[in-house]
């Protein structure tokens, strides 16, 4: 049977990119729910630029 994935998709889930843990990081994020296992943690490091925008309800 095939998969309904491209193999673009196979690929990068055979051979993940940008996996592990920094060091020194500057920021952590951890979300998901421990629940049912579906759970990320990112780490950054560098200079990054955060725009924020408010919802046009409360302006």
């Amino acid at each position: 049977m095939a998969l309904p994935y491209s193999e673009k998709v196979i690929e990068y889930f055979r051979n993940p990119k940008n996996v592990g843990e920094i060091d020194d990081a500057d920021a952590i994020a951890t979300e998901g729910s421990p629940a049912c296992g579906d759970m990320v943690k990112l780490f950054l490091k560098g200079q990054w630029l955060i725009k924020e925008t408010q919802c046009g309800a409360r302006e």
